[in-house]
């Protein structure tokens, strides 16, 4: 990685590595834009969901943009509300972290 790091960034190259090609990202991703939802999508889910715990996770889900399974650990305690905004701490796959709740208004 230091390499290709190294490789990639704008400085003058030695002779030898000066004509390697930039790498191509392969994967391509089964999303479209369409699938993901929108702003309105979200309300009219939030505005006809009859369950609060799935409204609140919809709410956080699109807030903090975290894993589902981070959302799915916390617990009450994990919430630090300040004065116009609430502050999550999330621990995950990558360790622990501080979120934003400013949307998230229903929960």
């Amino acid at each position: 990685m230091r390499f290709f790091r190294w490789l990639y960034t704008p400085r003058p190259k030695p002779k030898v590595v000066e004509n390697i090609p930039l790498m191509r990202r392969r994967e391509q991703s089964i999303y479209k834009p369409d699938d993901l939802w929108t702003q309105e999508d979200a309300a009219l889910f939030l505005k006809y969901s009859k369950s609060s715990r799935d409204s609140c996770y919809v709410s956080m889900a699109l807030d903090t943009s975290a894993r589902p399974h981070e959302l799915l650990k916390l617990r009450i305690k994990d919430i630090v509300f300040e004065r116009q905004y609430a502050r999550v701490l999330v621990n995950g796959k990558t360790g622990s972290r501080s979120l934003v709740l400013i949307d998230s208004s229903i929960c």
